[in-house]
């Protein structure tokens, strides 16, 4: 775990405590597909007093447009993805889009929220993993208000 103030970072784990899956894999599934399964049921919300953050919900797609077409100002300059005729079907397809990462082990995007309100606050991600070299990449915007 690698804190910062008041929030921790850990890295995302596939496999339980006790060293291995805990999850029935089917066979028949490819790897990726079984590797989401364990991700999305793994997959518990970092919470600390104020923060939140936890994989997008088909329910957060009008907040996420929302705070995207408030922070056009300031997060619109350096993120064309955020324009004020940002909408809701844009939305969905970046939740379609963070689930497809997810999946196929390329990418780690989640939302930013506040533990008190559930208010979306931002994003953050873990991308352009470099896997032979243990690195990667940590983008994260914030709400304009």
């Amino acid at each position: 775990m690698i804190t910062n103030g008041p929030v921790a970072v850990r890295a995302l784990s596939f496999e339980s405590e006790r060293g291995g899956s805990n999850l029935p894999v089917n066979s028949d599934q490819p790897p990726a597909g079984r590797l989401l399964l364990r991700w999305k049921a793994q997959m518990k919300p970092l919470t600390t007093d104020s923060l939140c953050i936890r994989p997008f919900h088909e329910s957060d797609a009008l907040p996420f447009v929302e705070a995207a077409r408030e922070s056009v100002p300031s997060v619109g300059v350096w993120l064309p993805w955020c324009h004020d005729n940002y909408g809701l079907a844009e939305a969905a397809s970046w939740f379609a889009f963070c689930e497809q990462n997810a999946s196929s082990g390329s990418a780690y995007e989640f939302g930013v929220f506040s533990t008190g309100t559930n208010d979306l606050l931002g994003g953050i991600a873990i991308n352009q993993l470099n896997r032979g070299h243990n690195f990667g990449n940590v983008g994260y915007w914030v709400r304009h208000s």
